[in-house]
């Protein structure tokens, strides 16, 4: 009986020794279940009357030895199938986790610029096929009436008096008095998109006569009003024939011309479709001065069939996008200041909203301009011949409403040929 006990001794401790070496540390918690704790001796300081329980057997020992070695390659298992990255937590980021399929990876990430890029250029082809088709409704809007009933929209709001736009009169505020606040010049306001606080404001205005008082007036209204840019709407030929008898510009670099008690110094002049001019203007007896463009188109056209070869209208679309990045104030003279300047002010409107693709109503616009400025557009085929610079803008824009406006433009021809030159 003795010998049992002394294997069954030998045995406890040797399963003891393997337990030591297969138990985890208990400092770290892998998150596996443990087996339950062997059964115990009960101690001398158990309660008293507490029944003692019995010492284990060699079954219930064995049974609890494989329970431990279990658990042990259970948590050896899953050890080594741990991820790389530590633990997250709200203040940590975990770092990347390498994947067999990097390389894979690299190509989705490549293939989602691709696509990426695909997506920005197609969403470009998308708007500019959505401004084609608002350009296109244009047309067919205007096809739709026919050009007699484009003619007869001329008429709207037309007036020929200039007290009608008292309201709209620039009124000098500089050196007044002595001198007079009155300038031959309205503010013009037009809805170009769709946040008009931050469109460009305008002045229409004539050209001062041959008296010194006129010129020194218009230079005085330039200084008090501050413009980015001046555009002249008069043929630079038409206009030099008669420079002698009215120079109210110094063309030549380095020039310097007293008009009254206003100088104007021509810092730089360079020429393209345009004559531009860097000018400073200083009045008289003060040492501010401002520094304005001044810009002359070379032709600007008027009538329908009076440039055959489009090179007038070529020049006047030009300027007109001279002055798309303009904020502001933008001063457009012609000679009388209500026709070749209000063609211009409204062929900008025009085309600023049919590329903003906003809802475009000449007639509508035409009654808002002379309501700002008395005389707006003067004949009829200045306003006939605004609808023929649109076509050509289209027709140069959008390769697939060349055909259309080509035809418009064609029919145009044979509207005025044979409306407005009978006697030919």
């Amino acid at each position: 009986m003795s010998g049992f006990k002394n294997i069954g001794r030998n045995i406890k401790r040797t399963l003891n020794n393997v337990k030591e070496k297969l138990k985890p540390n208990k400092h770290k918690d892998d998150g596996i279940h443990k087996p339950p704790p062997l059964p115990q001796k009960s101690s001398d300081n158990d309660k008293v009357g507490q029944k003692k329980k019995p010492d284990a057997t060699v079954e219930e020992r064995t049974q609890h030895d494989n329970e431990v070695a279990a658990a042990a390659a259970q948590a050896l298992l899953k050890k080594n199938m741990k991820p790389t990255s530590t633990p997250t937590s709200p203040n940590v980021t975990s770092p990347a986790v390498p994947s067999p399929a990097g390389s894979c990876e690299r190509i989705d990430n490549s293939k989602g610029d691709k696509d990426q890029s695909e997506s920005g250029a197609t969403a470009k082809s998308i708007k500019d096929a959505g401004v084609s088709d608002h350009f296109g409704h244009f047309l067919d809007q205007i096809a739709g009436k026919g050009w007699s009933t484009v003619a007869e929209e001329f008429k709207a709001g037309y007036r020929t008096n200039a007290e009608v736009n008292r309201t709209t009169r620039y009124v000098i505020g500089f050196n007044v008095p002595p001198d007079g606040d009155f300038y031959d010049a309205n503010r013009v306001e037009l809805e170009l998109s769709k946040t008009p606080a931050n469109d460009p404001r305008f002045i229409l205005a004539a050209v001062p006569d041959t008296s010194i008082t006129s010129k020194e007036t218009f230079w005085r209204m330039i200084y008090d009003s501050t413009p980015s840019l001046v555009m002249f709407v008069e043929n630079y030929e038409e206009e030099k024939k008669d420079s002698k008898e009215k120079p109210f510009v110094p063309w030549n670099k380095g020039d310097t011309k007293d008009y009254g008690k206003m100088t104007v110094n021509n810092k730089k002049t360079t020429t393209d479709c345009t004559m531009n001019a860097m000018l400073e203007v200083l009045p008289e007896g003060c040492s501010n001065s401002i520094i304005t463009r001044f810009v002359q188109v070379f032709k600007w056209p008027e009538t329908v069939l009076g440039d055959p070869d489009g090179s007038s209208r070529n020049a006047a679309l030009h300027a007109v996008r001279m002055i798309k990045d303009e904020k502001g104030p933008i001063l457009i003279v012609c000679n009388n200041g209500c026709g070749r300047s209000a063609m211009f002010i409204m062929l900008h409107a025009i085309l600023t909203k049919l590329n903003a693709r906003m809802k475009v109503n000449m007639p509508l616009i035409l009654g808002s301009l002379r309501s700002d400025r008395w005389g707006a557009i003067q004949t009829v085929e200045q306003y006939l011949t605004l609808h023929l610079l649109i076509l050509d803008y289209i027709r140069s824009k959008f390769p697939r409403l060349k055909d259309q406006s080509s035809h418009m433009k064609k029919s145009l021809n044979e509207y005025v040929e044979k409306t407005y030159n009978k006697k030919k």
